[in-house]
């Protein structure tokens, strides 16, 4: 298993030639090759059928695991609707810049800069919700399997703290 960004996709957007041999000769000799990586499905397979890797692939940070080749999802763990709801509606409170995820489509509360610059890193485009996000998850009753925010790096400790605050140790 392997970690994907800075591990084995390189700066330029490649895996080295060496890496690329050294995955064949191990998955030719019957090994299994695993990719774990925090982005979508639909951003990772792609990438990882053009570069030629076979396998599976755990992403969204471990909670879905699907077949590289076919796309065949073997495991998914979403939030319940409930917990969905109470997280967005935590991070809406704070004002902060949310990314909910589906297997198949993601969906933000903002278009900005920040938001441009994921989706071209990602190869994958939001749906930009007019409403309140968590209202939107609650109407449309979305299996989210993943959060996320966009942030100033400084901001981080102080928000993580008022997240907590909040959730508790959810």
């Amino acid at each position: 298993a392997s970690d994907f960004d800075g591990t084995l996709l390189k700066s330029d957007g490649n895996i080295s030639d060496e890496t690329l041999s050294t995955i064949k000769r191990f998955t030719d000799a019957g090994g299994i090759f695993s990719i774990s990586t925090g982005r979508t499905l639909q951003s990772i397979l792609p990438i990882a059928r053009r570069l030629g890797l076979q396998g599976i692939v755990s992403c969204f940070n471990g909670s879905v695991v699907a077949e590289i080749e076919s796309g065949k999802v073997l495991f998914e763990k979403n939030f319940s609707l409930e917990e969905s709801v109470n997280i967005c509606q935590c991070l809406e409170e704070l004002g902060l810049h949310i990314n909910a995820y589906e297997i198949d489509e993601f969906y933000s509360n903002k278009r900005n800069d920040l938001l441009e610059i994921y989706e071209k890193i990602c190869g994958v485009k939001a749906v930009v919700v007019e409403d309140k996000l968590s209202d939107y998850i609650a109407k449309n009753k979305l299996k989210i399997v993943k959060f996320l925010t966009l942030i100033d790096e400084r901001e981080r400790n102080q928000i993580l703290l008022r997240i907590k605050e909040k959730l508790g140790n959810k």
